[in-house]
């Protein structure tokens, strides 16, 4: 049942799990998917931000709130069809407004997903806004280092469970805190830091293997040729400081340019690169106030 006081709550939807909410009905409608080992309360300094909008964040699934038992299946598939229910509950519900449609924002994780679903059903996505998203690998060479890369994580996940089953995810997140990739966090305010680690320690370590091991980098197709002939206004955002994946930025610009190369205009379609100064690999994390300025004036440009 949808009521009018959805400033900021939560509430359940089936097929979809928990869902958080910001805004008022009749804006227009963004989701935001959040990473690996967060929840839709992620996204806490930023939908606010986004003023003049309908904000939707779901737990992804073996995340927050969202019910998981194992066994469940964590593939990307799994996950592409619960941001399907997702926005077939918000379109039944009015949501959607004129366009039928919605913008879709997703982080890391989430932004594979977003990626994966956008090229799925295009018709059901107004504009798509991925930050530090992996877009498959390109060649096996890549799909099988990617696989080992995530063999060891899941590693080093089962050594945490079985050195202390009563804080199972303890030193996993010490190897997880260490990894390159969040080096810049390192920098954030302790408090910042100790609200993050929470989050992150109150995941189901079942879930998070499931998801490493069927939703893994490894498991996606290439989707760099699918997203440039998307035809619909597309924004990657990426910190300067994370290597890996201003490096994938760079590629898929190569890779727009490429498959444009014969034609003077994309249809409606265009790409947008925002490199975020200073920042690494989360970058609505460490500069959430520039994060949702960038955020809402893509969305504004492309309304």
């Amino acid at each position: 049942m949808i009521h009018d006081d959805v400033e900021n709550r939560t509430f359940d939807i089936d097929g979809v799990g928990r869902v958080h909410a910001c805004g008022k009905l009749g804006n227009p409608l963004v989701i935001l998917l959040h990473g690996f080992m967060q929840t839709g309360a992620s996204w806490a300094q930023i939908a606010p931000q986004l003023e003049g909008y309908h904000v939707l964040a779901p737990d992804l699934l073996g995340h927050g709130k969202t019910p998981f038992s194992p066994g469940d299946e964590l593939s990307l598939e799994a996950y592409v069809e619960q941001v399907n229910t997702l926005v077939a509950w918000a379109r039944k519900n009015d949501l959607t407004g004129r366009t039928q449609s919605v913008s879709l924002v997703g982080y890391s994780l989430g932004g594979r997903i977003a990626a994966l679903y956008a090229s799925r059903y295009p018709e059901n996505v107004s504009a798509l806004i991925l930050e530090s998203a992996g877009l498959g690998p390109k060649n096996d060479d890549a799909r099988t280092a990617r696989a080992e890369k995530t063999e060891r994580m899941i590693a080093e996940l089962d050594r945490s469970i079985a050195l202390d089953p009563t804080h199972p995810l303890a030193a996993f997140l010490d190897y997880w805190e260490a990894l390159p990739l969040f080096a810049t966090q390192a920098e954030l305010p302790e408090a910042t830091r100790s609200r993050v680690r929470e989050e992150r320690a109150a995941n189901d370590p079942l879930a998070l293997r499931a998801n490493l091991s069927d939703a893994g980098q490894h498991k996606m197709d290439d989707l760099r040729p699918a997203l440039a002939h998307l035809n619909k206004p597309l924004l990657y955002i990426v910190g300067e400081r994370d290597v890996a994946y201003t490096e994938i930025a760079r590629d898929l610009m190569r890779t727009w340019a490429d498959e444009h190369k014969d034609s003077l205009l994309c249809g409606t379609g265009f790409l947008q690169i925002e490199v975020m100064r200073d920042v690494g690999h989360n970058t609505h994390l460490e500069a959430p106030d520039q994060f949702a300025q960038v955020v809402r004036a893509f969305l504004m440009r492309t309304a």
